[in-house]
């Protein structure tokens, strides 16, 4: 029998509360329920979609986990900021019963797939919605050298290293001075934190492409590869992080909320102009 997934962020008591609503109206419409807990995958087969509830880092987790599975994912915004998080949970219920109904947009966008790799064997990995940052596990400067498809790019003494898909273009990337993209971009960014030189810039390259990081021989620091702020991959002393496309991409329900453009323009005000005092006799 067909069922919809509800999973919530337990610590937000507005999540746990939209998320007996919707389970409510879902049985009360014979809709088959199962609640998801945030430390195991449950079976997909048959799943209609996942309902999240919570803000953008209770995605990002959610994403991660449901990855592989292919199941269509309606995040339903009940955070402070929540730029990838669309549906309002104020009429939650018209979003997931929209969802069901298919009148909603369903849309992929690229994932990254991180591992540390030692002597040619994996030691670990993980897939990244927004990004991963090679930086040293102390936060002091650190030596990294950085290929794409083998080829160096460039060795950097900075802080450290984000490699950002499209959709954490928004994040950490953006902070370091990164531009952001549309999540319909198929491409990754790589931009280097606090790198001690005034010449380092954000780099846009393919997403078939394959971005290798390493402390050089001699090099200075000993660094982690963290993955969307929340998972940490330690890479031993002669380990590489190697970032590419993620075989799945994160299958996502748009919700009613702002477009793209529209978040740009209202949460990060882009091109604005701040006038302090309006003057109308002001032409220019």
């Amino acid at each position: 029998m067909p069922f919809v997934i509800l999973l919530a962020n337990r610590d937000k008591v507005a999540a746990s509360d939209a998320l007996l609503r919707v389970q409510a109206e879902l049985e009360r419409h014979h809709i088959d329920v199962r609640i998801a807990s945030p430390d195991a995958v449950i079976d997909t087969n048959g799943a209609l979609m996942l309902v999240v509830f919570g803000g953008d880092g209770t995605l990002l987790a959610a994403a991660r986990m449901y990855a592989d599975t292919g199941v269509p994912i309606l995040p339903i915004h009940v955070g402070r900021f929540g730029f990838i998080t669309e549906s309002d949970s104020t009429q939650v219920w018209s979003h997931v019963k929209s969802a069901l109904d298919g009148a909603l947009e369903v849309h992929t966008r690229a994932m990254l797939y991180a591992s540390v790799e030692c002597e040619g064997k994996v030691i670990s990995a993980s897939p990244a919605v927004n990004d991963v940052v090679v930086a040293c596990s102390t936060r002091r400067l650190v030596d990294l050298d950085v290929h794409v498809d083998g080829d160096l790019v460039a060795g950097y003494a900075a802080d450290g290293v984000v490699v950002a898909s499209p959709t954490g273009s928004t994040g950490y990337a953006l902070s370091a001075g990164g531009p952001l993209m549309h999540p319909d971009v198929q491409a990754m960014l790589i931009t280097p934190i606090a790198a001690h030189t005034l010449s380092a810039r954000s780099l846009v390259i393919p997403m078939s492409g394959v971005v290798q990081i390493s402390v050089p021989i001699g090099g200075r620091g000993v660094v982690d590869a963290t993955i969307d702020g929340q998972v940490t991959l330690a890479v031993p002393t002669d380990g590489r992080v190697f970032i590419r496309r993620n075989r799945h991409g994160l299958v996502l329900v748009k919700g009613m909320g702002m477009t793209f453009y529209e978040k740009v323009r209202h949460r990060w005000r882009l091109g604005e102009r701040r006038i302090a005092t309006p003057d109308h006799n002001n032409t220019h």
